[in-house]
C-alpha cells in the first residue's frame, strides 16, 4: 500500500533535495517566489511522506483558471525530475488563509520580487492572527452563553 509510504533522509540529503528543487523552480519564469514546508523540513519529524512546495506565480503567465492543471503538471514534473519522492505543489495565489500561513512558516526557497513576497507574508500573518483572535473571542462568548 503506497498511500502511506514514508521516507527518511539525513540532513545533508535533505539539503541536496532542497537545492535541486530550488534550482528547478527558480529557473521557471512564471514562479515569482517559492517555499518548501511541512514534515520534510521539520527537524523533529523522523520521516516524511511527501515534499510540500508552495509557489506564487505570475497571473500574466499562469491564468487563475489554469492553477489546478498547473499544480498537477508541476508536481509530476518535479517528481519525475527527483525520481523518488511524491511532490505536493500548492499555488499560493489562491490558497486559503490557513494554508498560506502554514506555507509561509516554512522555508523560503527564493523570491524574485521581494516587495510582493513581503506584502503577501505581512498580510497573511496579520489576517491570520486577526482571524484567530476573533475566532477565540467568539468561542469564549459562546461558551459563556
Amino acid at each position: 500500500m503506497d498511500d502511506f509510504k514514508s521516507y527518511t533522509l539525513k540532513d545533508k540529503q535533505k539539503e541536496d533535495v532542497v537545492s535541486l528543487v530550488k534550482h528547478e523552480l527558480e529557473s521557471r519564469v512564471e514562479i515569482i517566489f517559492s517555499y518548501i514546508y511541512g514534515s520534510f523540513i521539520e527537524s523533529e519529524m523522523p520521516f516524511f511522506r511527501d515534499i510540500d512546495i508552495g509557489v506564487y506565480v505570475s497571473k500574466d503567465i499562469v491564468l487563475p483558471d489554469q492553477f489546478i492543471d498547473y499544480t498537477l503538471s508541476l508536481s509530476l514534473e518535479i517528481e519525475s525530475f527527483l525520481n523518488r519522492y511524491p511532490i505536493d505543489v500548492v499555488v499560493m495565489n489562491d490558497a486559503p488563509l490557513t494554508l498560506l500561513f502554514k506555507i509561509t512558516q516554512g522555508r523560503l526557497l527564493f523570491a524574485k520580487n521581494e516587495d510582493l513576497w513581503t506584502d503577501l507574508v505581512t498580510k497573511t500573518w496579520a489576517l491570520y492572527h486577526d482571524h484567530n483572535i476573533t475566532s477565540r473571542d467568539l468561542l469564549e462568548q459562546l461558551i459563556k452563553a
